[in-house]
């Protein structure tokens, strides 16, 4: 589970299992679905909870993760300054039984949790999100971190 992640924001106790490619996870069963290709997104009221997955260039090797982790600080960075907001906290944590970079963001509209998992040459991307003026989706955050997978 998530660190950062608490419990409200809303109810995870009744759950869909959501699949995306090579992925799945579960969400609350009330938000709405929506898919793109590459992604699962969920929303209720502001708040959005998604998984993508990318395609990168080169195989990641879990032996060169603490290297893989500087270059993912150097892109959340940048991407935090381009939304014109910080990195209020990075770290690394274990999602679907693999190391996954974490980082929360704040930016002047809205609030982020996002997470990169690498498997090979792909990148999965765990984010939560919601206005400043919304309820942070922590329980439905937490849900996705906990019960990502990869197929």
């Amino acid at each position: 589970m998530v660190g950062a992640c608490g419990s409200s924001g809303g109810s995870a106790r009744a759950t869909k299992v959501l699949e995306g490619p090579g992925f799945s996870f579960s969400a609350p069963a009330t938000w709405s679905v929506r898919r793109a290709p590459g992604s699962v997104a969920v929303r209720r009221q502001g708040a959005t909870v998604s998984a993508a997955v990318y395609r990168i260039g080169k195989a990641y090797d879990p032996s060169q993760f603490a290297l893989a982790a500087r270059e993912l600080d150097a892109v959340a960075a940048r991407a935090a300054a381009v939304a014109g907001g910080r990195i209020t906290q990075s770290r690394t944590t274990s999602v679907a039984s693999r190391k996954a970079r974490v980082y929360d963001l704040a930016t002047p509209n809205r609030k982020l949790h996002i997470g990169f998992l690498l498997d090979g040459r792909r990148e999965f991307q765990l984010l939560c999100e919601a206005p400043l003026a919304a309820a942070f989706p922590d329980a439905a955050c937490a849900l996705l971190f906990s019960s990502f997978a990869l197929r």
